[in-house]
């Protein structure tokens, strides 16, 4: 395994129970510069440092590190990214291990098939954690394990809305940090569920991906070719963005300066709140030497600096 740091890659052994390394299919941040991972072959990991634990199976992974994981384990690390692991308000942990998904109490975990939800593609904090929102096969839920036992209500959707859930990837915005989890709906539609329900953002946002440091959520539109804010006031503003696609993706770096990847490299914009108004300035597009209409996602690092990857590669780049 590679690690960038201090200006340089280094290797850092992995552990010798997880046998030969193949391929990471999922890896997730925790807290304190921790990493979990989970392989190809079925075999997870733990990383505090470069210190890691490796184990044959994700079930024994929690099994083993349930304690540690029960604190490492936050929305905050998993904002952008599709978790395997996730923890809510009782300090139950609930996994997703290749579609097969499980609520784990330390003790003994409760597999989500028994109640008949299979296939599982995502899931994220309900209710203010206290409930799971799951997608599984042809099913939206809202799942909770009390006393044991999982109580699932399922939450009437049509094959077009389940469609247009289903098809979030590791690019959207899972949940935000006031523990409200993000669903697309038909027709380009946004919601967010919270402890009073569910509530729908007007116009046609479509894709919720980015919470910044000032609790504004962002969301892209490649059809529109739009970028849609929700303000912490719940009020709305949108950009027209002529670069925008369906794998773009957006970061901020410093407050207030939000990275994306376009068909033309890199774009940079400027937000600027005036007296509860918000203006997005567009600065120049960073082009040399970048993939362009093809980048997977992109990442910013402690250190300000971007990330972002394709097919073809990987780039850091040094901003100012």
């Amino acid at each position: 395994m590679s690690c960038y740091e201090g200006g340089a890659w280094r290797e850092v052994a992995a552990p010798d129970s997880m046998g030969k390394v193949r391929q990471s299919t999922v890896l997730q941040p925790l807290r304190e510069g921790g990493l979990a991972g989970r392989m190809d072959v079925g075999a997870a990991f733990v990383f505090e440092g470069d210190k890691g634990r490796g184990y044959a199976s994700v079930d024994k992974l929690v099994e083993g590190e349930f304690a540690f994981l029960q604190k490492a384990l936050t929305n905050e690390t998993c904002k952008q990214r599709a978790p395997f692991l996730q923890r809510d308000t009782a300090g139950n942990i609930w996994v997703i291990d290749f579609n097969d998904a499980r609520v784990c109490t330390g003790k003994a975990c409760v597999p989500l098939s028994e109640s008949g939800i299979k296939e599982v593609k995502r899931m994220g904090p309900a209710e203010g954690g206290k409930k799971m929102l799951v997608l599984g096969w042809k099913v939206i839920a809202l799942a909770e394990l009390k006393d044991g036992v999982l109580q699932v209500t399922r939450r009437d959707a049509t094959p077009q809305a389940f469609n247009a859930a289903s098809g979030y990837d590791e690019y959207g915005l899972y949940v935000d940090s006031e523990n409200r989890s993000w669903l697309r709906l038909e027709k380009r539609k946004v919601a967010y569920l919270d402890e009073e329900g569910q509530h729908e953002m007007s116009g046609t946002p479509w894709y919720p991906t980015l919470e910044d440091k000032a609790g504004r959520i962002w969301c892209l539109n490649s059809l529109s070719k739009k970028i849609t804010v929700l303000l912490p006031d719940s009020q709305q503003a949108e950009f027209a963005h002529d670069g925008l696609y369906d794998r773009s993706s957006l970061v901020e770096g410093k407050p207030g300066s939000l990275w994306l990847t376009t068909t033309k490299g890199l774009s940079h914009l400027a937000v600027e709140d005036r007296a509860g108004k918000v203006q997005l300035k567009r600065g120049e597009d960073f082009t040399a030497n970048l993939p362009r209409g093809t980048t997977w996602s992109l990442w910013v690092d402690g250190q300000g600096a971007l990330w972002t990857a394709e097919p073809g590669g990987l780039w850091r780049i040094e901003t100012k």
